[in-house]
């Protein structure tokens, strides 16, 4: 397209002006603001924030790891119980055979009311969410300085998603 053609905006017989159009899709609210430099100081922050992320996801991964062990135990012992007692019910006492299945009975109680697998699941999702973050600032990180966003904003925006991660994840 000329830049006649730019001008005249498909002949809709308005004279609209496409550099018009271009600036008022970019933000031009404050026309001083000096954009904030990279420097060491900057990435000295980020390097921290990336070791707070990479520690909570392991600490995550750990939790999650212990909950779905829990889980399989839990699940295990709360299944395998009653089918096992269930052959043995003429070789074992009547009074054992009913404590047997009261502790099974209690036991998936606790694993009703503990809920491991949510709580695995949970952690393994935190896990996941610091990862992703970790992974982004190394990839930004990576970039040359003219390349990478305006650093004010950036670090503002890390420090929201590591607030908001903090919020939502499960207690370590």
């Amino acid at each position: 397209m000329d830049r006649d053609q730019d001008k005249n905006f498909h002949g809709s017989g308005s004279s609209v002006d496409m550099d018009d159009i271009r600036t008022s899709m970019m933000s031009i609210d404050r026309l001083d603001r000096t954009e904030a430099m990279w420097t060491e100081k900057n990435e000295h922050l980020l390097a921290q924030w990336m070791e707070d992320a990479t520690r909570d996801a392991r600490k995550h991964k750990r939790k999650g790891s212990m909950y779905k062990h829990v889980y399989f135990v839990l699940g295990m012992l709360t299944s395998a119980l009653p089918v096992a007692l269930s052959g043995l019910t003429d070789l074992i006492d009547d009074d054992i055979f009913t404590g047997l299945l009261i502790i099974s009975g209690v036991m998936n109680a606790c694993s009703s009311f503990i809920n491991p697998s949510r709580k695995s699941e949970s952690h393994f999702n935190a896990e996941t969410r610091y990862d992703q973050l970790v992974i982004t600032i190394q990839r930004d990180l990576t970039l040359k300085k003219r390349e990478r966003p305006a650093v004010d904003l950036y670090l503002e925006h890390i420090l929201s998603q590591m607030s908001r991660f903090k919020e939502i994840s499960p207690p370590i």
